[in-house]
């Protein structure tokens, strides 16, 4: 394309990429076995799955379009599912009546992987994939995969690879011959021997799967290596945006594919973030300025997407990716208005969350929930879904792909950013032809609106309507006081602003304070 002077659209080569990649999988045919517990479900329950982490109610159906999805972003195609109760864990983790009738729909199918939506240990993995004569997947062996497929930078692979090496230690087997790594089918008796034996004092030496371990613990610790240097380079760069130029970080968190990054598109008004109807699109962390309404400058990082049951080592290998959500000033909790699960997404997403160690203040006070996909549900239904809201949480209905309301959601997330730092709100009272008090303040203070015109202009859908009542509560910004700027005795403009205590302190320097009624301690003034 560069040859032939064509611009080369990113997103769309990237889109190519992974049609290319589905292509290659299509040979893949898989069997979806969605298990449930049963032990706690008798009373014709069989359907619905109490969750043990979360405790809230979830219907199997749902876990299965999830495990579907899953199969689909990797390309490979579904041929049918099953919902298996399970009261008793096994070896095989499967009953032999289940596991004979599994073995009849593989063959009805001509499936020739098996995707248990479940982890499975590396004995039950072995049993399976020995008596179903073809490839066994669980549910972390997918995900990974997905990974794997989506990681193109040098930090998620290498976050990836740690996550690998990580599971891979718990699925060694005693090979014979070479030794490579991966899942092997049999198990034999013997270990090829390291070392000598023929010497006093010598030992026996390693065996084969100990030299395997050993390998994958020292390739684990040079990718730790590798990504604290990554982390290092990253707190850096926090330091310097944030200290030097001062600009808030706000991060899109949520489940995955709930729409985070049309949503960080939207508001950046640019097409440079990848966006797709499937689960684990966006892998990398992106970040990308924007002005907000009041002239403050943030930067929105959209994070990978979280899922349930997400393994704790991919967690864990992608620490340092998601530390960007633990600094961030203000978190967007992008939710999926549409989704039947919606509840419980917003649980998962809470949970991980706290895993990574954000604080609870923050999840509490700090955070902006978005219910996206607005354009899809009746107003009726978002009405009844808007009086349900808890009242210490702020709620923004929009619509990311159709652009509704996300100027209503900049001035959210203008005002909630002003009150969380540390500003000062002060009425301004200065003469109107002095225009260099004018520049001062759009130079080195934010403009800020009163509260009756807080969300004049911002209002224009029926959706907006619906939550400015309990907008209109949480944007209160309370006002410190008033003075008057350049010395005028009859000054005939007034301007709110949100402003730093240096910058009050060189105002009065430069221009001169008189009629402070501010109320502040002496410290903040002088």
């Amino acid at each position: 394309a560069e040859y032939m002077g064509t611009a080369i659209d990113i997103s769309r080569m990237m889109q190519l990429c992974r049609c290319y990649s589905t292509l290659q999988s299509a040979a893949k045919r898989v069997l979806i076995v969605h298990p449930i517990n049963m032990q706690d479900n008798f009373h014709g329950k069989a359907m619905v799955n109490e969750n043990p982490v979360y405790g809230v109610p979830r219907n199997a159906e749902f876990d299965v379009e999830e495990a579907i999805s899953l199969t689909k972003a990797l390309g490979f195609e579904v041929t049918s599912s099953q919902v298996l109760g399970i009261r008793q864990l096994s070896s095989t983790f499967l009953g032999q009546g289940q596991i004979q009738n599994t073995a009849l729909q593989i063959a009805k199918d001509s499936a020739n992987v098996v995707f248990l939506n479940t982890f499975l240990t590396a004995t039950q993995h072995r049993q399976l994939q020995s008596t179903f004569k073809c490839e066994v997947l669980d549910r972390f062996a997918v995900i990974l995969k997905i990974f794997e497929q989506r990681a193109t930078s040098t930090e998620a692979k290498l976050q990836v690879k740690l996550a690998e090496s990580m599971y891979q230690r718990t699925r060694l087997i005693r090979q014979q011959g070479s030794g490579q790594f991966g899942l092997e089918a049999r198990e034999v008796v013997s270990a090829r021997q390291r070392g000598k034996t023929n010497f006093i004092g010598g030992g026996g030496g390693e065996t084969q799967i100990e030299l395997e371990r050993r390998l994958l613990k020292d390739s684990s610790q040079l990718l730790r290596k590798k990504i604290e240097t990554v982390k290092e380079s990253r707190m850096l760069q926090r330091a310097t945006r944030c200290s030097l130029r001062e600009v808030p970080l706000v991060a899109l968190v949520g489940y995955t594919n709930a729409g985070k990054s049309t949503l960080l598109n939207t508001l950046t008004r640019s097409n440079d973030s990848f966006v797709c109807d499937q689960l684990f699109a966006t892998l990398e962390p992106k970040s990308r300025g924007i002005e907000l309404p009041s002239g403050q400058r943030v930067v929105l990082c959209d994070t990978v997407g979280f899922v349930s049951r997400l393994p704790h080592q991919l967690v864990a290998s992608f620490q340092a990716t998601l530390e960007e959500t633990c600094s961030a000033q203000l978190l967007v909790h992008v939710r999926d208005l549409t989704h039947p699960s919606m509840t419980f997404q917003k649980q998962v997403v809470l949970d991980v969350l706290q895993r990574i160690g954000v604080d609870d203040d923050v999840l509490r006070s700090k955070t902006i929930e978005v219910w996206n996909k607005a354009d899809l549900i009746p107003d009726v239904q978002l009405r009844e879904m808007i009086k349900l809201v808890p009242p210490h949480q702020v709620v923004v209905l929009v619509s990311a792909r159709e652009g509704t309301n996300i100027n209503l959601l900049k001035r959210v997330i203008d005002v909630s950013l002003i009150k969380h730092l540390s500003l000062r709100i002060i009425d301004i009272r200065y003469s109107s032809n002095r225009g260099d008090i004018v520049a001062y303040l759009k130079k080195r203070s934010l403009i800020v609106p009163t509260d009756d015109t807080l969300l004049e202009g911002f209002i224009t859908t029926t959706t907006g309507q619906l939550c400015a009542d309990s907008l209109k509560h949480h944007l209160h910004l309370p006002v410190h006081g008033s003075c008057v700027v350049g010395g005028d005795p009859d000054p005939d403009t007034t301007i709110r602003v949100a402003i730093r205590k240096l910058d009050f302190r060189d105002m009065s320097i430069q221009f001169g304070v008189s009629h402070n009624t501010c109320d502040m301690d002496e410290d903040w003034l002088w």
